[in-house]
């Protein structure tokens, strides 16, 4: 982490090989969030948005079912966790790997302190909610950022979002919205 800003440049470069769907400006926005702060990922696939917060963040719980995706053409192949493993190595002193389907975990699994939570896992209403729910638990002051809120292929994700009350839209990138717990 260190005092150096985060630099575009270099988020670019940590994120290009990685398969993924975060667009580079998004990653650099989830980069910067994540900024010394303890973060939980929902939803990580092979890694792209973890490479890209876990140089800046003080910690990073990333949880994921790490199976293949039956809509992802061209992102099968090796073992999904295998590969996120791989991607994520030069930052295994700080990242720790939750492998379940988000819905069955519970808040206080991650501790307190919790600064920002980053939600991309599974897109479809019941599921968007289940991993609300668990964001929505944690302090005032903690920054949510959700992907593919507007992404018109995903409307159930702003649809979820839209129904938790203490959440405040503080910013947009792209299909990125970021709210903070009130």
């Amino acid at each position: 982490m260190g005092s150096r800003p985060v630099e575009f440049s270099d988020v670019l470069q940590r994120i290009t090989p990685v398969e993924g769907w975060t667009f580079p400006e998004e990653c650099y926005v989830l980069a910067g969030l994540a900024y010394g702060k303890r973060v939980v990922e929902i939803g990580s696939f092979k890694g792209r948005s973890a490479v890209a917060m876990a140089p800046y963040a003080k910690s990073l719980v990333c949880v994921d079912h790490f199976q293949p995706l039956e809509h992802a053409q061209g992102f099968g192949g090796v073992s999904v966790l295998a590969e996120f493993e791989k991607n994520v190595a030069p930052w295994k002193d700080k990242v720790r790997v939750v492998s379940s389907p988000s819905g069955e975990l519970q808040p206080d699994l991650f501790g307190g302190g919790i600064g920002l939570v980053f939600i991309d896992g599974n897109h479809d209403y019941e599921s968007v909610k289940a991993d609300l729910r668990i964001a929505a638990a944690l302090p005032r002051g903690t920054v949510v950022a959700m992907h593919d809120y507007w992404n018109p292929e995903f409307p159930d994700v702003a649809k979820a979002a839209g129904e938790v009350k203490n959440m405040l839209p503080i910013l947009t990138a792209f299909s990125l919205q970021v709210f903070v717990l009130t």
